[in-house]
């Protein structure tokens, strides 16, 4: 089985369709939400209306007190804002 062409065709149809989703390009500022730098073709200042950490919990002080600790536990780590 040719996976590239499978991958390519299934993507071309999500593209056509509309469904294909594309992620914006943000930098976000540490101790500034909801603000944030979009970082397409021409940068800009934003504000972050909808967001998983809608309550600034990463940059909650407790929260950045236990990224040592939660990454020791786990070994796995996490890009906090």
């Amino acid at each position: 089985m040719n996976y590239d062409a499978f991958f390519k065709t299934s993507l071309d149809k999500l593209r056509a369709s509309g469904d294909y989703r594309v992620f914006a390009n943000l930098e976000r500022h540490n101790g500034n939400f909801p603000h944030a730098t979009s970082l397409g073709e021409h940068p800009q200042k934003v504000t972050i209306w909808c967001s998983n950490d809608y309550l600034g919990m990463g940059s909650f002080f407790l929260s950045k007190e236990n990224i040592p600790y939660t990454k020791n536990q786990t070994g796995r780590t996490r890009v906090w804002s």
